[in-house]
Formats: C-alpha cells, structure tokens, sequence
C-alpha cells in the first residue's frame, strides 16, 4: 500500500512539474549565437496528425517524409544588419534564409524580449532576383513567460504602391493560444514543448482612386511546436480556409532538421521543382508591365497566354519547350499586334503538356 501510494504521489509531482513547462525572456535571449537547420515540404499536400489540445501530450514528426527545401534560423544581434535602424527597440534577431518566388532571400525578424514582453516588431526582407528590399511592420506582443493557457492577438499590415492613386493593401489577422504541451519527438531527439494554435486571416485589398475594387480573403489553421532548447521544432499549416482544428492534411510542414550553437548553414533550393505552379503576379495591379513565376516539375512544351474578360486571348508569351525548373516572364501590357490594351481585369493560364492547366488574375490600370 505504501509502495502504491508513493508511485501516484511520484506520478502526480511528475505530472505538475513537467506541466511549468514555461519559456522565458532569458531562454529567448540565450538563443543568440545558435543556429538551426529546418526543412520544408512544400508538395502542397501532406498527411499530418496534429493531435489534440491539452495536458501531458505525445507527438511524434520523425516518420513524415519531407519534400523540398532546407534553410536555416540563426539567432543574432541587430547590431550590423541590414534594417537595424528601421527597428533600434530590438536586441533580438531571426534571421532566416529562404526563397521568395523561387529567388534566394534573406529575412531578418526584429524583436524586443523584455522579462515581461516579447515583441515582435517587424521583418526585412532582401531578395537577391530581382534585386529588392522592403520592410514589413507588426504589432505582435506575447506576455512573458509564455505557458500553457497563453493567448493573444496580432495584426500587421503593410501596402504595394503600383503607380499613382493605385496600391495594394495587405492585412494580417490571427488570434494565437498555447493549447496544448507535452513531448515531441524527432529525429533530432525529445523535447519538452508548448503548441500554440494560430487562428490565420490574410486580406489583400486594390484600391484605385481611393474606392477598393478587388479583395482576396485566405484563412487557414496553423500549430507551431516550440522549446527552451530550440525554439521553432515543428510548424504545421492546414488548407486554406480549414475549420477542423484536427485536420489531417496539411498544406506545408516545416521541422527541425539539426541545431548547431556555432554554425550558419546556407540555404539549399533545389535545382528541380517538386510540382507544376503558377504564382500570382507582380506587381499586381501593375503600370506598365508585370512579372508572372512559374515553376515546371519535368520538361515539357509550355504556352503562357493572357485573356480578357471576356475570354478572348491577347497576347502569346510563352509557346515552346522547357525544361524542368523555376522561371519568370513579362507582360508588358501588349497584345499580339503590339498595341496597348485597355485596363481592366485580365486572366492568365499556363498550360503545361496534354493536361496540366493552371490560371490566374491581374489588374491592368493606367
């Protein structure tokens, strides 16, 4: 009796220590100086099981296959990077590098980490093709220390100025709540970890004149595991517009690969794209011309062709063979006689082989 009486009182002090899991402003800032190697799969479609909300949970990602890219975060001091001065409350930095349209980038997250605050400022972002740079603020502030039963709000926004009374206006909503902690398992090891559940809205509004003509609303779920040790260990997005918090396929995962105190491990884009895409435009509305990614998974004969509204075709940019890879071409607001078309709406379709079809919109404004 004695002996079975010591086990529950072992297991429930177990129980209550492992549940003060808590990341703190001194875990955050002792981060500095370490890096880490993350892989993506960006196949688009992923079986996933992203368990439940609660107490004393179990996950396990070292079995998902992934598919795509790797990059890595490295924690550092603003001191010396591109956007400090745009940000001079910060004393921690992400920094990332990645791909933006199939482009190498780089991505500094600025953030100010008190005892009682982390907030997260803003981000730069510098693309190497085509050669740009811009600044994306926020106003995203998590109570510290973070726990289980935390949550909070954020919202950013930021605008595209596409020529004079014309821009584009990009808003970030999301609701956040550390649901759930517990175990994950990786091929790196087991970790202790929060989840936290983000509730994600992003707005893209046109305005002309001052009157908004085209808006475009995405929803999605998305579930971040994060450690004292590592920070980011697993991130995990739904589908767009997914309302079951359980859901069971998931749009991209990202996860850690390897942790290293002292090395920065450049970023790896692969040389063969995992899938057919075509991405959206940019800028977008545009004057006078615009640029249109896409990416093939294999070679094949190619045409871009761009529509009006009314379904008729105006103008051939693309009709050849193409080898697998990331590419990008121009519409300079032509038609095939070489004559300006009026603004408006227009439609993009790329096709691809005997059955691969993929169209987008764009706005033409003068």
């Amino acid at each position: 009796m004695f002996f079975r009486l010591v086990t529950v009182i072992l297991f429930i002090y177990s129980q209550m220590t492992l549940a003060q899991i808590s990341i703190t402003a001194n875990d955050i800032l002792g981060l500095v100086g370490s890096s880490q190697l993350m892989e993506v799969d960006t196949s688009g479609s992923i079986t996933v099981n992203v368990g439940s909300a609660g107490a004393n949970q179990n996950w396990n990602f070292s079995n998902i296959t992934m598919q795509g890219i790797t990059y890595s975060y490295n924690y550092i001091n603003p001191s010396g990077t591109p956007f400090a001065n745009n940000f001079q409350q910060a004393n921690f930095v992400q920094y990332s590098q990645d791909n933006f349209e199939g482009y190498p980038a780089e991505s500094y997250s600025y953030i100010s980490v008190t005892p009682e605050l982390m907030s997260i400022l803003g981000t730069g972002t510098i693309i190497s093709n085509p050669d740009t740079q811009f600044v994306m603020l926020d106003n995203d502030q998590i109570d510290l220390p973070l726990t289980y039963g935390a949550s909070w709000t954020s919202t950013s926004s930021d605008t595209f100025e596409a020529g004079p009374g014309i821009f584009s206006l990009y808003i970030n909503e999301s609701t956040n709540m550390v649901d759930a902690w517990g175990t994950l398992t990786l091929s790196e090891g087991t970790f202790e970890c929060l989840r936290i559940r983000e509730n994600y809205k992003s707005i893209i509004q046109t305005v002309f004149n001052g009157q908004i003509f085209f808006t475009d609303t995405t929803n999605y779920i998305s579930y971040q595991w994060i450690s004292k040790e590592a920070f980011v260990l697993v991130v995990i997005e739904s589908q767009e517009d997914e309302t079951d918090p359980n859901f069971s396929n998931a749009a991209s995962v990202t996860r850690l690969a390897s942790s290293n105190p002292t090395a920065l491990p450049k970023l790896e884009i692969t040389s063969t794209p995992n899938d057919f895409d075509l991405q959206q435009n940019y800028p977008n509305p545009f004057n006078p011309t615009t640029s249109i990614p896409f990416s093939l998974d294999r070679s094949e004969f190619v045409s871009i062709e761009v529509y009006d509204q009314n379904g008729q075709l105006v103008k051939t940019l693309i009709n050849e063979y193409k080898s697998a890879g990331i590419y990008e071409v121009n519409w300079d607001g032509t038609n095939n006689l070489g004559a300006m078309v009026a603004s408006g709406p227009y439609f993009y379709t790329l096709r691809a082989g005997n059955q691969k079809i993929s169209t987008r919109q764009m706005f033409l404004i003068k």
